[in-house]
C-alpha cells in the first residue's frame, strides 16, 4: 500500500514539474520585446504569493541599509523579484540572454589572464552570488572557459531538477550535483579545470564567520578550502544588468598563500571574497537575492 505521505509528495512533484513546463511554454510564445512586462508580471505576483520572503528581504535590507526609508526599501524589494524574474525568463531562452551579454575591456584582459592559468593545468574557482544575471553567468563561463565544472544545487524534484540542467548545460559546462562534490570537485581541480561556484548563501554553525555588508556572517568554507588545497586563484564574477544588458565584471584574482596558517589563510580568502560581493550588492542592492535568511546563523533566527 502506498503511503499517503509519498503519495502527496509524488503528486505535488507532478503539479511543479507541469508548472515549470507551463512557464517555459510561456516564454517561449512571448515576443522578446514583451518579456520585460512579463518579467513584472511575475515579479508582481511572486511577492504577493511569497510574503514571508518579502518580509525576509525587508529585514535584511534594514539591517544594511538602516538609514532607508521604508519606501526605499519597497523600492528595492521589487527590484529584486524583478530581477529574480528576470533570471527565470533567461533561464528559459539562455540563447538570446548570451547575446545580451557585454565584456568590457577590464573584463576581457581577467578572463585572458584566467585562460592563460587553465591554460597551464593550474585550476582557477569562479566565484560569484546571487547577484544579477547570476544563471547566465555560469553559461558564460561554461562558454569562456573551456572544461568549466559548474556545482549546482539539487532541487528535491528530480525532474525539474533534470529540466533546469537541461537549461544550464547551453553554456557547455559539466553539472556537479551537491551530492556528488565531496567526489567530483576533488577530480576536476586536480585537471586543472575552472570550477564555478555560488558562494553567498548562509554556512550554518560549521561554516567561517567573516564581516559581510558590515555585520558577520557565516560563510560555507568551500570556496577558501578548495583554493588553499589546490592553489587555485580565485576570481569573483558578476553579470551585472543595465537595462537589457548583462555586463561582466571580473574583479583582480585572488591567491592563495600555502605558506600562511591554514586557518587564518582560509579566513583571509572568505573575507576577501565577501568584501567584493559586499561592494557589487551595496551598489547594486536591487539585483541579490535579499529573500534568504542570509545572517541567521549569526544573528539568530528570523
Amino acid at each position: 500500500m502506498m503511503n499517503p505521505g509519498s503519495s502527496l509528495k509524488t503528486i505535488r512533484h507532478a503539479i511543479e514539474y507541469a508548472g515549470v513546463l507551463l512557464f517555459y511554454a510561456l516564454v517561449r510564445l512571448t515576443p522578446p520585446s514583451q518579456r520585460d512586462q512579463l518579467a513584472r508580471l511575475l515579479a508582481a505576483l511572486a511577492r504577493f504569493f511569497t510574503r514571508s520572503r518579502v518580509r525576509v528581504a525587508r529585514y535584511n535590507l534594514q539591517l544594511v541599509f538602516s538609514e532607508s526609508t521604508p519606501a526605499e526599501v519597497t523600492q528595492v524589494v521589487r527590484g529584486v523579484y524583478l530581477n529574480l524574474a528576470q533570471n527565470a525568463i533567461d533561464l528559459v531562452d539562455p540563447y538570446g540572454a548570451l547575446r545580451r551579454v557585454d565584456v568590457p575591456p577590464h573584463a576581457r584582459a581577467q578572463v585572458d589572464r584566467i585562460q592563460a592559468l587553465l591554460a597551464a593545468k593550474r585550476p582557477v574557482i569562479i566565484a560569484t552570488g546571487h547577484f544579477g544575471g547570476w544563471e547566465t553567468l555560469g553559461q558564460v563561463a561554461g562558454r569562456e572557459f573551456r572544461g568549466c565544472v559548474f556545482l549546482a544545487l539539487e532541487q528535491s524534484n528530480k525532474r525539474v531538477n533534470r529540466f533546469l540542467n537541461r537549461l544550464r548545460l547551453t553554456g557547455a559546462a559539466t553539472i556537479i550535483q551537491s551530492h556528488e562534490a565531496s567526489r567530483a570537485l576533488p577530480k576536476a581541480f586536480k585537471q586543472g579545470l575552472p570550477v564555478y561556484m555560488v558562494a553567498d548563501q548562509d554556512g550554518g554553525n560549521e561554516g567561517i564567520v567573516v564581516d559581510f555588508m558590515g555585520t558577520p556572517a557565516s560563510y560555507h568554507r568551500g570556496v577558501a578550502t578548495f583554493s588553499l588545497h589546490y592553489g587555485a586563484p580565485i576570481a569573483v564574477v558578476f553579470l551585472l544588468r543595465q537595462g537589457r544588458k548583462l555586463i561582466l565584471h571580473v574583479a583582480d584574482l585572488i591567491e592563495p598563500d600555502p605558506a600562511s596558517d591554514r586557518n587564518a589563510e582560509v579566513t583571509r580568502l572568505m573575507s576577501l571574497y565577501s568584501d567584493r560581493l559586499g561592494r557589487m550588492v551595496r551598489s547594486h542592492p536591487e539585483q541579490w537575492l535579499w529573500t534568504h535568511r542570509r545572517w541567521k546563523s549569526t544573528i539568530g533566527k528570523y
